[in-house]
């Protein structure tokens, strides 16, 4: 744990100015399954960092009488592709119980991915095709790529999920559809989409920026939400 501290304070203070960055969306979320079971709460920081986008996410989750917490922060190019640079992820169920996956591409265009489970380490090289981003960067994607959706007419992507370990961390299609207003949509100033990634269709509510303020997930029967910041914390205590 205290090794996962020191990464994440170096993400939080790579040798920036406070005036070098600009936060893009600071937002806290709740997901919900089964119609109304509490299951997950947690926060994103998306900062432009300039020639950088830096984000970072913390999740908590219950499962079964715990409380898993997962932290993930990543470094991408600031351009349209979000060529990756690096990230880092982390699971902890106490300390006994311990996930750490840290992913760096270099200069051959190949991630190489060295995961830390208890005494064990296991590693993968992964050569990312073009245009190739990593999965949590998506509403940042669509950020990046606003003006090039039309309603009605698929948009192709290709990521890679950051904890995908169990199947050796494949190199994913998706496609993004953008669809027309309904009154959500127009009621938050955001935009619908439907997105079909890894087998699974979800639709999401986002704003301009790349902020997601809502995500329906039918096929896992789970809902996400925006929210703030004290009821997210409370979330998984009363279940509301």
């Amino acid at each position: 744990m205290i090794l996962q501290l020191i990464f994440l304070a170096f993400f939080s203070t790579t040798s920036l100015h406070a005036e070098d960055k600009k936060i893009l969306w600071d937002s806290w979320y709740t997901i919900k399954v089964y119609d109304n079971v509490p299951f997950s709460y947690y926060n994103e920081t998306v900062e432009d960092r300039g020639e950088q986008i830096h984000f970072q996410q913390k999740m908590w989750k219950k499962e079964k009488d715990s409380i898993i917490e997962e932290h993930i922060g990543l470094l991408a190019k600031n351009n349209e592709e979000l060529t990756p640079i690096l990230f880092n992820f982390f699971r902890s169920n106490g300390p006994s119980s311990e996930t750490i996956i840290d992913g760096t591409l270099n200069e051959k265009n190949s991630l190489h991915i060295k995961m830390r489970e208890a005494a064990n380490i296991k590693t993968w090289n992964r050569q990312l095709p073009k245009e190739t981003f990593l999965a949590t960067f998506f509403p940042v994607w669509i950020a990046k790529n606003w003006a090039k959706f039309k309603v009605g007419k698929k948009m192709n992507f290709k990521a890679i999920v950051e904890d995908s370990y169990v199947t050796d961390f494949p190199i994913s299609p998706g496609w993004v559809r953008l669809e027309k207003e309904d009154k959500f949509s127009k009621a938050n100033k955001t935009q619908k989409f439907t997105v079909h990634f890894r087998d699974a269709s979800s639709y999401w509510w986002v704003k301009p920026s790349g902020q997601m303020i809502q995500m329906e997930m039918p096929e896992q029967n789970a809902l996400v939400e925006s929210t703030t910041e004290t009821k997210a914390k409370e979330f998984l205590k009363n279940g509301k």
